[in-house]
């Protein structure tokens, strides 16, 4: 249906040109049906987000992407990347999608968008079985495997009273004796 065709497309998108074009591409299709074609999707937005992710995913360097591979050969279903769509806003015209959700950017928009990246994280951590360490000029330092660090992120998830899948990334820093240690100056975006 449409949805394996926007998932298909936007996987194809982010291995040839990479997963943030193909990202805005999908969002751009969507704003574009609102103006006047079938109305926005937020199903079609996550079938792009989720094929994006997928493609990026593909497209990773071999031992990153080895994981989704045997996934791939022992039986991939929808349900390991696809999000729940059921109940999502489709069909919306540009002033329906703007009083409802503010626009791109709006908060009820990235709230609803945010869910979806979520669900769609957590279905493609289950294939990932380990993880890039990197350092702050972005090249990998190390490989982690989750062996290693599940049960410290399910007895964190634990006392947090959260599903350990939530947790999508950690922040590691090493602060060396007498360096001045700001509230996260050295990662902004925590």
């Amino acid at each position: 249906g449409d949805l394996a065709q926007h998932f298909t497309v936007s996987a194809l998108l982010a291995t040839m040109a990479g997963e943030p074009l193909a990202t805005m591409i999908g969002l751009y299709k969507e704003l574009r049906d609102a103006r006047g074609g079938s109305g926005f999707s937020f199903s079609d937005l996550a079938a792009d987000r989720a094929g994006s992710l997928f493609g990026q995913m593909a497209s990773a360097p071999r031992e990153s992407s080895r994981k989704l591979y045997e996934k791939i050969a022992s039986g991939l279903t929808e349900d390991d990347i696809m999000p729940t769509v059921a109940g999502l806003p489709d069909n919306l015209s540009d002033a329906e999608f703007t009083r409802q959700f503010g626009g791109v950017g709006g908060p009820a928009y990235n709230k609803l968008v945010a869910e979806i990246e979520t669900e769609i994280q957590q279905r493609l951590a289950r294939i990932r079985d380990s993880m890039e360490i990197e350092g702050t000029d972005g090249r990998r330092m190390a490989m982690v495997h989750k062996a290693m660090i599940t049960p410290l992120r399910d007895r964190f998830a634990a006392w947090a009273n959260v599903d350990p899948l939530a947790f999508a990334m950690a922040l590691i820093n090493e602060y060396r004796p007498g360096a001045p240690i700001g509230w996260h100056r050295d990662a902004p975006q925590y």
